[in-house]
């Protein structure tokens, strides 16, 4: 069944069949392994690589996978910024409420109830009042008239000078414009 054998330096013996196929023996390598060399050559030539189709598929997952990612995170940063925002808008209403508690109670006037929100206004725009820890502008935390009063039954935007209750409302926009928060407090005389 063998027409020739020869050997090299390596120890490995080189036949040739008669069907034409050339196979080396090694001399540490029984020989039924041959036949697993040879199927596993034929093995490796069939699978060099990846077809162009596959590579591809896999390109475009991972793409798809990759912009998802991308986007998630996107939106991750968007609400922590919004979240910062909030935080720090509640921080700064919270000063101001605290600043307004202890500033003198602005009588009213009956006919004049903006001054009342505008004396209160001036007082948060003091040097002495609360700043946004945002550096937000000063302007950005105002008072919403109409301040209301209490008539003895219910707030009311009408004076009542002898009234000894206002309800005052605070606003604080972010540095942006694209959020704002409220907060609303009753101020007592006495």
């Amino acid at each position: 069944m063998n027409e020739s054998a020869s050997s090299n330096t390596s120890g490995i013996e080189i036949e040739k069949e008669d069907s034409g196929m050339t196979t080396a023996t090694h001399p540490r390598i029984d020989n039924s392994t041959a036949d697993t060399v040879r199927g596993a050559k034929r093995a490796r030539v069939a699978d060099l690589g990846f077809t162009l189709t596959e590579m591809l598929v896999a390109i475009t997952l991972m793409g798809v996978a990759g912009v998802s990612v991308l986007g998630a995170m996107a939106v991750s940063a968007k609400g922590s910024a919004v979240n910062a925002s909030q935080a720090a808008a509640v921080v700064w209403l919270q000063g101001g409420i605290d600043y307004l508690a202890k500033v003198p109670f602005s009588s009213c006037t009956t006919g004049q109830e903006s001054a009342v929100g505008t004396a209160y206004q001036t007082n948060l725009q003091s040097s002495g009042a609360p700043v946004s820890q945002q550096g937000w502008p000063q302007q950005n935390i105002t008072v919403v008239q109409p301040v209301l009063f209490w008539n003895g039954t219910q707030f009311s935007s009408t004076c009542t000078p002898s009234g000894k209750l206002q309800q005052i409302t605070i606003r604080v926009v972010n540095g942006t414009g694209n959020y704002s928060s409220t907060v609303t407090m009753v101020k007592s005389n006495g």
